[in-house]
């Protein structure tokens, strides 16, 4: 038979087109709520479709503006789809939230209180002897009395195998938290101040 030249033998194939996919920004997070705001970018693909609690597919909800993408839940199954088909449908990505803690102490009477609060809302342990409130850290179940000579209290939040960092709070026994006047912020008096000299007033 006649020689065949390589072009003949070996037909070159077509690279596939690369899957779609989706990559994310946050732009900003509101740590008194959890609520963060996402900037998302489909890759070779046209639509983002997206799931709470579960991994997204074609029939999860569309996102409507992925520029500005707002959510306080702790994660979210993302997953891009190209309308056209010229790509396949990568897989669906996993966003994760974190979860921030902030305190206040507030004087009652002569005792110290203490209140927690994690951001999304989370169960929070918390400890007031050093110790690691991971490993021993009491439920906490709203504001509690810092007990006598305490020099901090460690607090942690934890849901859906997401965990804060360790947030620490110093007491300080030589000061009372109280309410302090701020020169540059208004006072509304509760009642009617009559003075009648200078030296009153």
């Amino acid at each position: 038979s006649p020689s065949r030249g390589l072009g003949d033998v070996y037909k070159r194939q077509p690279f596939p087109k690369p899957q779609t996919d989706i990559r994310w920004q946050e732009r900003d997070r509101n740590d008194d709520t959890g609520e963060v705001i996402l900037s998302l970018t489909p890759i070779h693909g046209d639509r983002i479709h997206y799931e709470i609690g579960a991994p997204a597919t074609s029939a999860s909800q569309i996102v409507t503006d992925a520029k500005d993408f707002r959510t306080q839940a702790l994660e979210i199954s993302f997953l891009c789809l190209d309308s056209a088909t010229e790509h396949e449908t990568g897989e669906a990505k996993l966003w994760r939230n974190r979860l921030t803690l902030k305190s206040r102490i507030y004087q009652q009477g002569s005792d110290k209180m203490v209140e927690l609060r994690s951001a999304p809302n989370a169960p929070i342990r918390y400890t007031t002897d050093g110790s690691d409130p991971k490993i021993s850290g009491g439920n906490y179940e709203g504001s509690f009395l810092v007990p006598p000579a305490t020099l901090f209290v460690l607090a942690v939040a934890e849901k859906q195998g997401l965990v804060s960092e360790i947030h620490r709070l110093e007491i300080k026994w030589d000061e009372r938290e109280e309410s302090r006047l701020d020169p540059d912020k208004s006072t509304i008096w509760k009642k009617e101040h009559r003075p009648s000299t200078t030296q009153e007033s």
